[in-house]
């Protein structure tokens, strides 16, 4: 009951913040709602979007078999699309994380390990998301070099990311006491094996570490798309629009704020945002960043409707098991201390 009643309570406060926000730009939006909006610029942005998302899927089944646990594609896929429904419908994208966690974690014996998959996913998708905006920064500097707030927010961004990369650069090649750490955590109360199965995790992810990088191309190849689909967003409300060059800049740092669990998909929140963003790029924008955000949305719900579809689809694919492990060729868990295979460093 309290839980139903903090969801609707967050609801309200979504709503009321896109309330807020239409009220305070209220002759703007009612002059761009007089336009003729674009229509196939949003079949375009959905087309973009649904790819996009299915690789952040196939990124954390990567990940997943990184860990050597018993997992198919299948079964990956169908779980990404559940914890995208949620994500949808509860508070943040978080919540989605937690549902993959939950799901993936019932049907293995090494649970520990199968929310550490997760937590790397979103880790990857997060350092993928900073990477990508460094880059393209840099590539794109001429354009936010005369706007203060974006240029500042550039230099934060390149920050982020060279401190994500000395963190990745020192997990694959510093050599790390593993085992002396694992017996003196093991000791520690209520938290002890969960912090050595999460050592044990972060090994194997150094033994597999061709995995992380090629997730991490997958996680700057989803973000670009997501990108591309906000810009053919924008190209369907009236009025003047960014360059496609400037939305590679900015709207990958506004995409970090999706990652907070405020609202019910963070209704209200991404709007200020990234309203707050075109505004930075032009003041004359004071209402195009939000019902850009409001389309957009518009296409995640498209495509969680799609989701849906796919998600029943996939429902009933079971292996001879009875368990979602079909063509799974993976093998079986390694110790902590046992030798490496073929290794990824």
């Amino acid at each position: 009951m309290a839980s139903t009643v903090r969801l609707c309570v967050k609801w309200f406060v979504g709503l009321a913040l896109i309330a807020g926000l239409f009220w305070w730009y209220r002759d703007e939006l009612s002059e761009i709602i007089s336009q003729q909006f674009e229509w196939p610029w949003l079949a375009a942005s959905v087309l973009v979007y649904f790819p996009s998302l299915l690789l952040t899927f196939y990124r954390w089944c990567l990940l997943v078999r990184a860990q050597e646990l018993p997992f198919s594609t299948w079964h990956g896929f169908k779980l990404g699309f559940l914890g995208y429904l949620f994500s949808q419908v509860l508070p943040g994208s978080v919540t989605g994380d937690v549902v993959k966690a939950g799901m993936l974690a019932r049907d293995q014996s090494r649970r520990t390990l199968a929310v550490a998959t997760v937590i790397m996913d979103r880790i990857v998708g997060l350092f993928g998301l900073f990477l990508l905006a460094a880059l393209l920064g840099v590539l794109f500097w001429h354009l936010v070099h005369d706007h203060t707030v974006l240029r500042i927010l550039v230099i934060m961004v390149w920050l982020l990311a060279g401190f994500a990369s000395l963190c990745l650069a020192a997990l694959a090649f510093l050599p790390v006491p593993v085992e002396p750490i694992a017996k003196w955590v093991s000791r520690l109360r209520f938290a002890g094996g969960f912090l050595v199965e999460m050592m044990r995790a972060c090994q194997l992810y150094r033994w597999h570490f061709r995995t992380v990088i090629l997730a991490l191309a997958l996680s700057m190849m989803g973000h670009a798309g997501f990108v591309l689909s906000f810009y053919f967003s924008a190209r369907a409300v009236p009025g003047p629009t960014p360059p496609l060059e400037a939305h590679y800049v900015f709207i990958p740092i506004g995409a970090v704020a999706q990652s907070v669990p405020l609202t019910p998909g963070n209704l209200g929140i991404n709007e200020g945002v990234f309203n707050s963003l075109y505004q930075a790029w032009d003041p004359a924008l004071k209402a195009k960043g939000a019902l850009t955000s409001l389309a957009q949305r518009a296409v995640t719900w498209i495509v969680a409707a799609m989701v849906l579809g796919a998600y029943a689809c996939l429902r009933g694919r079971r292996g001879p098991s009875g368990t979602f492990q079909a063509n799974d060729r993976t093998p079986s868990p390694r110790a902590l201390t046992a030798s490496p295979g073929p290794s990824s460093k």
